[in-house]
């Protein structure tokens, strides 16, 4: 017989049992019909920074399904997390640059350690009904846990929660061109593809994810971020205890002076120059009556140095500027303090929305944010904020609105209203019952969609 034959026969032999175990559905055995729910909630990132999938955890808590939240320790969960009995904590060790290697040879470094580390934590956790994952981060997240799918518990649904693209983010760093750019790109389409539901977090993100990635329209779900509980607008008097009392308001007079605040994780997409120079602008305005401002910056990450020392560098008459890093519990009352939010926000894609803005309207406080391509589905000019291109038109906004007290109010009644949509209401109602949380929604077309084409993820 042929050598071509026999390798053929061969590859043959070992394909047909492939083929089969990849095709037939996993039969549940008595003891996954009789146990609770369980969903594994991942993120690549530190857990106490990465709000939605932390509010993810929470609602499915809420709803009876035991939940698994892994990610990096650092910043602390909400409290309520902490607590709930039904939430288990499993921290991903974090790769450090120990031996201070060029950027892209960590990279390939820590990508390879993060593999085995991602399938070694995934096999723990005992084939969950639902593993819900944020990207980006992308790599190694999307390919480890599509060889988790496929290869050792077929049974798990995967759900994609698109925050952003990946690869945009790394063209920050690296340049759009960059050959690892490319690679992440493909990466990206490739393996993200493959998921039971794709969660977005702004409609114009969905629409890219149905013409340029080629998901099925049915699979999409756009879930807008709403605040969690904890952001709501304070009372008059609590408003003016916490200025009274917390260090961040020395030195501030809440009867005349006006404060600002904007939260950021001090990277390249949000360009903290253009607030300094709106500032500068604001400071130097030959307008009569202007408020002074206290501008508090939270938040910390890679370019926070860079900022402060920028900062020590302004002169300043009308304003002052001040950084904090604030816990879970205190970031939403200093937030609820403030007269006007900041977002610097710019989105390396244009089409996610920053949970920032959802914070600022959750405790009914206006914005003044950067326009980019998806802004427009959360924020309205003149109804709840102002959309700026620039540090003129910022400084603009300020004068304006610090001007006139009217202007700042009716803004201030728009984020109110923005602040009775909370995060509960909505995620019950768009995706609770794929879960089976919450009341079980009737059989319509397309839930016998989902149901009916469960292979195409396969």
């Amino acid at each position: 017989m042929h050598w071509g034959w026999i390798v053929f026969l061969i590859l043959l032999y070992f394909l047909i049992p492939a083929c089969l175990y990849l095709l037939v559905p996993e039969s549940p055995t008595q003891e996954d019909l009789n146990r609770r729910q369980h969903a594994v909630v991942l993120v690549l990132g530190d857990l106490g920074r990465s709000p939605r999938m932390l509010y993810h955890a929470l609602s499915l808590a809420k709803g009876d399904v035991r939940v698994t939240l892994c990610g990096y320790e650092g910043s602390k969960p909400l409290q309520e997390i902490q607590d709930h009995e039904l939430i288990t904590i499993q921290h991903i060790p974090v790769i450090e640059n120990d031996n201070r290697l060029p950027f892209v040879l960590y990279a390939i470094q820590k990508v390879l350690k993060q593999h085995l580390i991602l399938l070694k934590l995934l096999k723990k956790t005992n084939r969950p009904d639902f593993l819900v994952i944020q990207n980006p981060p992308s790599i190694p997240v999307l390919g480890v846990v599509r060889f988790f799918n496929l290869f050792i518990s077929r049974r798990t649904r995967v759900v994609i929660d698109w925050h952003n693209f990946g690869y945009t983010i790394l063209g920050l760093k690296l340049g759009s061109k960059h050959p690892l750019v490319f690679i992440a790109k493909y990466y990206e389409r490739i393996f993200g593809r493959r998921a039971w539901i794709h969660l977005c977090v702004s409609v114009t993100m969905g629409r890219v994810l149905r013409t340029s990635f080629g998901l099925s329209g049915r699979r999409i779900i756009p879930l807008h971020d709403r605040p969690a509980s904890a952001f709501k607008p304070l009372t008059e008097a609590e408003r003016k205890l916490i200025c009274k009392t917390h260090p961040l308001f020395n030195e501030f007079d809440a009867s005349k002076d006006k404060c600002i605040i904007s939260s950021t994780s001090y990277t390249p997409d949000e360009n903290y120059q253009t607030l300094l120079d709106a500032l500068k602008l604001y400071d130097q305005s030959s307008k009569k009556g202007l408020p002074n401002i206290l501008c508090i910056v939270t938040g910390k990450g890679p370019l926070k140095d860079e900022f402060e020392q920028k900062v020590k560098e302004c002169s300043f008459q009308r304003v002052m500027i001040k950084t904090a890093w604030l816990s879970m519990e205190e970031y939403p009352k200093i937030m609820a303090c403030a007269d006007l939010g900041i977002s610097l926000h710019e989105s390396s894609s244009g089409l996610d929305l920053p949970m920032k803005i959802l914070d600022m309207f959750g405790c009914g406080v206006p914005v003044v944010a950067v326009d980019f391509l998806a802004l427009f589905e959360l924020v309205k000019t003149h109804k709840n904020g102002i959309i700026v291109t620039g540090a003129p038109e910022m400084a603009t906004a300020l004068t304006s609105l610090f001007s006139s007290q009217g202007k700042l109010d009716n803004l201030k009644r728009g984020a109110m209203r923005e602040s009775r949509q909370g995060w509960d209401a909505n995620w019950l109602e768009k995706v609770g019952p794929l879960f089976g949380v919450g009341e079980y929604r009737k059989a319509g077309s397309e839930e016998k969609e989902l149901s009916s084409d469960d292979s195409d993820y396969e």
